[in-house]
């Protein structure tokens, strides 16, 4: 604080320095996560110059605000033409999840390719494409993406095996092989200091990859181990999940069941208040059909409240998402006992939360078909709406595998044979 207050005192408007040395102060505040104060000594600075916008850009995304960010980036873009701002407003895009805007982005720099930048930046590029392509479930084009940044790697004879690098190899080829998967996450966290790792997915990942493959016991030691930072580390959902299926071990359903429930209430609450703001914003829209002298005043305000509204939803959905694997993790509890009519039952009752999504439909199809007698024939429409999601985006081959044949039984017993065929050579 003093040094800050010794800069301001020395340092009058009207030097010809003055606009430079706030920007270094605000860099210094940023570095030191002082992010208002950082913004408040921005308010100094010549407001359209491209220093001052991506500082404004980079305080937002350090807030997670990256909705405002990307409008900063844009701002940016149209003073500068710099390859890494274009990086940047594919990487909001990416964190808002509009998955397209982000590859097209990303696509467009690759397809430019300015060689100095490129140089410097291709892991980022390449790294960020994969990400992408894996966030939008074309496992395939993600892998064949890190092939390529490999590739050119080997080619140009550098060593592109950096955290990050490694980190995404990791997560495509994780199906394909979990073990090594799980050893190249296992290399960058003991590598690093305990406060830095990078990227911070690194530590989620592997503890999810670790309950996945059934490690249980490596995973509770894991997690005990980064305890003290991983309330900073991990999403907040991620941590409740692990928490919980770490006490699980010990405690099993009590601490679990009370998260499930604990969650659910607030996801039911967030979905009732997105319900109700849906109607206001539709109020909105007609309420700006109004004369000309006062159109322009009112469209501004009806822009905020759509996009309050989507980014509203975004959050939601978000939510939704990191609530899924804690919730999966109690049916799998329930499951784990036989108890295939219970865990129907605890599926349905999250049913409005969950939707018509893939792991709502292929878990709620497998405990209906464990059931047999009846429950074969209302298994059978999960099943199909698991494989209806996939026909445009991919083929039946990437569906899991139990799912394909529990159909095909599952139609055979109903007496649908020409169904089960019409699956079988697809």
């Amino acid at each position: 604080d003093a040094s800050r207050a010794a800069v301001s005192s020395t340092v009058l408007p009207s030097s010809p320095f003055f606009h430079q040395i706030k920007l270094l102060q605000a860099q210094a505040e940023m570095e030191q996560g002082l992010l208002l104060e950082a913004a408040a000594t921005l308010k100094h600075c010549i407001e359209e110059d491209t220093d001052t916008v991506l500082s404004l850009a980079a305080i937002h995304f350090r807030n997670k605000d990256y909705a405002s960010a990307l409008d900063k980036y844009l701002d940016a873009r149209s003073l500068d033409d710099r390859p890494i701002i274009a990086y940047y407003i594919a990487l909001c895009h990416y964190h808002l999840e509009d998955y397209e805007m982000a590859l097209s982005a990303v696509n467009d720099i690759i397809e430019t390719r300015v060689e100095d930048d490129f140089e410097d930046n291709s892991c980022l590029y390449y790294n960020l494409k994969a990400s992408i392509l894996y966030a939008m479930k074309d496992v395939k084009a993600a892998k064949a993406t890190m092939k390529e940044l490999m590739d050119m790697g080997e080619e140009e004879e550098e060593d592109l095996l950096d955290a990050v690098t490694m980190h995404n190899d990791a997560i495509v080829k994780f199906d394909n092989d979990p073990a090594a998967a799980i050893q190249k996450l296992q290399c960058i966290i003991t590598s690093q200091p305990l406060q830095e790792f990078y990227p911070s997915e690194a530590f989620g990942n592997i503890l999810i990859m670790l309950l996945n493959q059934g490690h249980e016991d490596l995973a509770s030691e894991t997690f005990e181990a980064y305890k003290h930072v991983a309330p900073e580390l991990l999403p907040h959902e991620t941590y409740s999940y692990v928490q919980a299926a770490v006490t699980s071990m010990t405690s099993p359903t009590e601490t679990l069941e009370r998260s499930v429930v604990e969650r659910a209430k607030r996801l039911k609450l967030e979905m009732k208040r997105l319900r109700s703001k849906k109607l206001p914003s539709t109020r909105a829209a007609t309420a700006s059909i109004r004369p000309t002298s006062s159109r322009l005043s009112s469209r501004p305000s009806t822009a905020v409240t759509q996009r309050d509204l989507a980014r509203a939803t975004k959050e939601f959905e978000i939510s939704v998402n990191e609530f899924v694997p804690l919730l999966m993790l109690q049916a799998k509890t329930l499951w784990d006992q036989g108890g295939y009519a219970k865990t129907e039952a605890f599926l349905q009752q999250h049913s409005e939360i969950l939707g018509d999504s893939d792991v709502f439909c292929e878990n709620m199809a497998h405990s209906l078909f464990l059931q047999q007698g009846d429950k074969f024939e209302e298994s059978i429409p999960y099943y199909e709406m698991l494989i209806n999601s996939h026909t445009e985006a991919s083929n039946l081959l990437e569906l899991p595998a139990m799912a394909l044949a529990s159909l095909c039984v599952a139609y055979i017993l109903t007496n649908q044979n020409e169904e089960a065929e019409a699956v079988m050579k697809a």
